[in-house]
């Protein structure tokens, strides 16, 4: 039932980004309007997940932190009021005055991220293809197939195509994910059926 609730949640926010920006310009300066990744930035934007640096860029081809993406996938899920249940959780580099803290707990409270091991969470750490990945199919309750097809991280990554939530995307494994490249992922689970 969670899967089944997460997802309609989903895929109503992505559809509603993406009526709002099919026929718009991206609004990034350094997002030229036929990049193929285009639709994707402006979608991801209007849902509130991205913004630009201070001088407006989305910078496409730059990777971001795991503290980051946590807090992509937060907003993604339940916007920016994140509420969690705990003031500590167990990553020991991820104090309460973090500045992603409740992001991160709410992602480790909701099984979405589990650290490195040894309390270590990594939240500077760029964070990779595959760690993407596999954090955005736990947020949309697609972990078990994952577990099932081969766990970490092949299994994510199997399940991943087989949705089709890899179509444009030009990270490899072991990498750090391009912005450009996170966009079209979250916007690759627009089209799919998650029944």
């Amino acid at each position: 039932m969670k899967r089944k609730i997460t997802s309609i949640v989903i895929i109503v926010l992505l559809i509603n980004s993406f009526a709002i920006t099919a026929n718009a310009g991206t609004s990034f300066p350094d997002v030229d309007d036929d990049a193929e990744y285009a639709w994707a930035v402006e979608l991801t934007k209007n849902m509130g997940l991205f913004k630009g640096d201070e001088n407006g860029n989305f910078n496409p081809y730059s990777g971001i932190t795991r503290a980051e993406f946590a807090t992509v996938v937060c907003r993604m899920m339940v916007g920016e009021f994140v509420d969690t249940h705990s003031s500590r959780i167990g990553f020991s580099d991820v104090p309460p005055t973090h500045w992603a803290f409740k992001y991160i707990t709410w992602a480790y409270e909701n099984g979405i991220v589990s650290g490195y091991g040894n309390d270590v969470f990594g939240p500077n750490d760029p964070v990779t293809y595959e760690q993407a990945i596999k954090m955005l199919l736990c947020a949309v309750g697609c972990e078990d197939e994952a577990l099932d097809t081969g766990g970490w991280p092949y299994g994510y990554i199997t399940v991943a195509e087989k949705l089709g939530i890899l179509i444009g995307v030009e990270n490899t494994f072991g990498e750090s994910i391009t912005r450009s490249n996170i966009a079209v992922l979250i916007g690759n689970l627009d089209s799919v059926n998650f029944g």
